[in-house]
């Protein structure tokens, strides 16, 4: 449910002996003797290594096991939250009763004494430490007074350093007073408190929380893994997992008619029938497929031609592939999930909804492509009574009868086929085309223009996102090979609602067709909150520190869908607060979750990261997989806003890491190289992909036209933020 980049934490201070007393004082010595290297420059090395560590703070959630039962289930009532910082009581909480909670307090009590008399000892000797230090500072200085150019540079980087020194002393006495606060919290008044009363500690913040009529076995987690239903589905159905609607929308627009070479044996042609065959398998002697006004008069039938020209090159047209694509996918679904409802909506110069022999055609004339209320009211009204296992003989005939001409309404397509899946939460659309959309809403007509209509367009089609994500459907984007479809844009529509985006070519779509099934949407609605311990912070989309919890909306989760998010060592902490949790820094993941049938639920996945006490130690069991999995998560959505400079840094940054582990010892040096090989082989691929980027956008600055991101670079961007499983195998 959850992956670790790295199990252990390092902490650059003297907390790492895990409560022992006497080595305690000694940390405390060696640690300030690293200050003093490190104010004189001397320690660059282990200052390196720190920074090294700090990269491996990743954590992944891996949003597809929703999917699976968690270990433990329970009802809301037995959701026991701390009431400072909302943490949930879980398996490893440790539950007091009244004496109990008392000896604790004083055992407490009497350890936070004599931790502040040795902070104090420890500051008192910092203080005479920097008192000698400044009395150095201005023997020299005495030394260098007939030096009146020196002297004043020197005076200016004092002035510098007092200032920021000045900074950093407000901003430790503000940490302080915050962790005094908090540490005032964990005991509670003696008078307050009842002889029936149980008492948690809280984990992460370590806030004291009185708990009520509290039964342990009723209440407490006995799992790392529980769900909690928080409510119930309006309609009990037990088959409405099994009833959800999946809509092709298919481009039958006239470019769909170009033709490409097939080997004999590629795709099984037999089911056009022979009407099919002679008008659309084109042979001709050259070996070139010939385009539909150049084979008017030199059409052939499949089996006369190959009577006399055994050898011939053989050519199918882009819709002939897909449309054996989707007819494979009509008779697995059939097979495999008889009771889901599919519908084959398509776009040219008009959008169909076409009859599957019982439920009624919809032909949506061009004067309507503009109207998006009306788009959505035809599609949400739809009336869809057929399984596809009562279906599935109509809609392949309908399919293979389907000709290519027109124009290329894909906005409106896209809209209606939302829609129609909006019925039943976790449907999902496929869509399929080769071209922009040039007819209706979300047309990309005048959108070389920076003055015309770019930013209207780009709004239509965040619109069109935002409303498949509400929707609680996930839009899945196949393009065709050398064709432009702007997934700039339109690569929107699968990003936000958790689809997948690909270009291939037109010989190839049975296989993504296939991959694409496979993975289905397992949960709606789903936001995830991570909760670190007090001492770590959290990072945002934008890489900045959050304080010790995140939130995140996610959306549509398909059963592939993995996380990665950054965490941060906040440096002053208090070490009273750090030596109970005696070397496990603990953390939860809470995931709020639609099931597909309807039911709201809370799954708690409570884990812990262990203390490192050596660099050798926390460096030996890394997974570069998922650091470089966290990189490309975090470079696309920096290049796709276009901050170019950020991915680029980001991209210098895990170099570096690279170059720098090398040069520590491990024992798993032949998985090291393994992983800085497949990182080379990416690195090469990011620096042409963020130079492409970084010449469109100094291209847009200096002239009028847009320039746009070529569909390669848009669909490899899109594809590093939704990083799968399935990709990364």
């Amino acid at each position: 449910m959850s992956r670790k980049a790295n199990k252990r934490v390092f902490f650059n201070f003297n907390n790492l002996q895990r409560g022992n007393e006497n080595d305690f004082q000694g940390r405390i010595e060696q640690n300030n003797e690293e200050k003093k290297k490190d104010k004189d420059g001397n320690n660059k090395e282990l200052n390196d290594q720190k920074n090294l560590f700090q990269k491996t703070n990743i954590i992944s959630v891996l949003l597809g096991y929703l999917a699976d039962h968690a270990d433990e289930v329970k009802n809301k009532k037995n959701l026991i939250s701390c009431s400072n910082c909302e943490g949930y009581l879980n398996y490893t909480s440790k539950i007091l009763g009244y004496a109990e909670y008392l000896n604790q307090q004083e055992k407490e009590q009497k350890q936070t004494e004599k931790q502040d008399s040795d902070l104090e000892d420890e500051e008192q000797e910092d203080e005479i430490n920097e008192e000698k230090e400044d009395e150095k500072e201005d023997e020299k200085e005495d030394e260098k007074e007939t030096e009146k150019e020196q002297e004043q540079e020197k005076e200016k980087e004092q002035e510098q350093e007092q200032e920021q020194e000045q900074e950093q002393e407000q901003e430790q006495e503000k940490e302080k007073e915050k962790e005094k606060e908090k540490e005032e919290e964990v005991f509670l008044d003696k008078n307050d408190l009842k002889e029936s009363d149980h008492f948690w500690v809280c984990e992460y913040c370590h806030h004291t929380n009185v708990l009520k009529n509290f039964s342990k076995n009723l209440n407490q987690n006995q799992e790392m893994i529980v769900d909690y239903l928080i409510e119930e589905a309006i309609t009990k159905n037990s088959n409405q997992e099994k009833e959800t609607i999946t809509v092709f929308c298919i481009d039958i627009s006239g470019s769909m008619s170009q033709s490409s070479k097939v080997k004999d044996g590629e795709l099984d042609l037999s089911k056009f029938g022979k009407q099919k065959q002679t008008n659309h398998s084109y042979y001709n002697y050259s070996g070139r497929g010939l385009s539909r006004s150049g084979y008017r008069n030199q059409r052939y039938t499949r089996q006369s031609q190959m009577q006399e020209q055994p050898n011939v090159q053989k050519y199918v047209t882009r819709l002939q592939c897909l449309q054996i694509a989707v007819g494979n996918q009509l008779e697995e679904l059939s097979r495999t999930s008889p009771n889901s409802k599919v519908v084959i909506v398509t776009f040219n110069g008009e959008v169909t909804i076409q009859s599957n022999g019982i439920d009624q055609e919809i032909v949506i004339s061009r004067n309507e492509l503009d109207d998006i209320e009306k788009l959505k009211e035809i599609g949400a009204n739809y009336n869809l009574t057929q399984t596809i296992q009562q279906s599935s003989g109509e809609l392949i005939d309908k399919l293979y009868s389907l000709k290519e001409n027109g124009c290329t309404a894909l906005g409106p397509g896209v809209l209606v086929s939302i829609a129609i899946a909006s019925q039943v939460p976790g449907s999902k659309v496929v869509l399929c085309t080769d071209g922009l959309s040039n007819v209706g809403y979300g047309k990309f007509e005048g959108l070389n223009s920076k003055e015309n209509n770019q930013n209207t367009v780009a709004e239509q089609y965040d619109s069109i996102s935002q409303y498949g994500k509400k929707s609680s459907i996930v839009i899945d984007l196949i393009t065709l090979e050398n064709t432009d479809c702007n997934i700039e844009q339109i690569g929107k529509l699968s990003n936000l609602t958790g689809g997948t985006i690909d270009i291939v070519k037109p010989t190839q779509l049975s296989t993504r067709f296939t991959n694409i099934m496979s993975n289905p949407v397992v949960a709606t609605n789903v936001s995830v909150e991570l909760l670190f311990h007090t001492s770590l912070y959290a990072f945002d989309d934008d890489d900045r520190k959050v304080g010790s919890r995140l939130e995140k909306e996610v959306g549509n989760v398909t059963k592939d869908l993995e996380l990665t998010f950054n965490y941060g060592v906040k440096e002053n902490i208090n070490k009273k607060i750090l030596n109970l949790v005696q070397g496990k820094i603990p953390y939860q993941i809470r995931l709020n979750y639609h099931k597909l049938d309807g039911s709201k639920w809370l799954r708690t996945i409570s884990e812990h990261l262990e203390v490192a006490e050596n660099f050798k130690d926390a460096l030996e069991e890394l997974d570069y997989g998922l650091m470089n999995q966290n990189f490309m998560q975090k470079a696309g959505k920096f290049a796709i806003k276009g901050n170019i400079e950020e991915s680029s840094r980001l991209l210098k940054e895990q170099q570096d890491f690279y170059q720098g582990i090398q040069k520590l010892p491990t024992t798993k040096e032949n998985s090291l190289q393994e992983n800085i090989k497949q990182f080379d082989t990416q690195s090469s691929e990011w620096e042409m992909v963020l130079n492409k980027k970084k010449s469109i956008n100094e291209k847009n600055k200096k002239s009028k036209i847009l320039v746009r991101t070529e569909d390669k670079i848009s669909s490899f961007l899109f594809n590093s933020i939704n990083f799968s499983q399935k990709k990364k195998n």
